[in-house]
């Protein structure tokens, strides 16, 4: 598109890595990433959400930790958003990584608590269907005392 005098923003782009994780080709997402960075479009929030979601719905659980953790290393560039956590708490649970999970949910900054009381449930339900409702009530309780006690 660039060769014939078409400029892609975010939007474009975001559009493409969605679609490229949605059928699995991870390494044409990776590739349409690095080309977004090439050409000067900065990556949004929605970008990383993209990235971390299709990462780990495409098994590189251990890629989109890095994902997050470089993520929460430019927070001076822009908050994380709640679906950001949300993604990343959910392909964690659906990939069976619970323990890692509860430890990323458990050690959440009080302020996203409270913004994530509407999207607890997506944490909750991977839980749940990985069988693990101990897990899952210690979880919940660790976090009821972060948002319902005053610090």
């Amino acid at each position: 598109m660039v060769s014939e005098g078409v400029m892609l923003d975010s939007m474009a782009y975001n559009t493409l890595l969605s679609g490229f994780f949605q059928v699995g080709k991870i390494g044409q997402a990776k590739k349409i990433f690095g080309e977004m960075r090439f050409n000067n479009v900065a990556p949004d929030v929605s970008t990383y959400n993209i990235l971390i979601d299709g990462l780990c719905k495409n098994g590189c659980v251990t890629k989109a930790i890095e994902v997050f953790h470089t993520l929460k290393k430019k927070k001076s560039n822009f908050d994380l958003s709640i679906e950001t956590y949300n993604c990343f708490l959910h392909g964690l649970c659906e990939t069976g990584r619970l323990e890692i999970a509860c430890n990323y949910f458990t050690n959440l900054p009080k302020k996203v608590c409270y913004r994530m009381l509407s999207h607890i449930t997506s944490s909750s339900t991977g839980f749940v269907k990985k069988g693990s409702w101990k897990r899952q009530m210690i979880c919940y309780q660790i976090w009821k005392k972060k948002v319902l006690l005053p610090t």
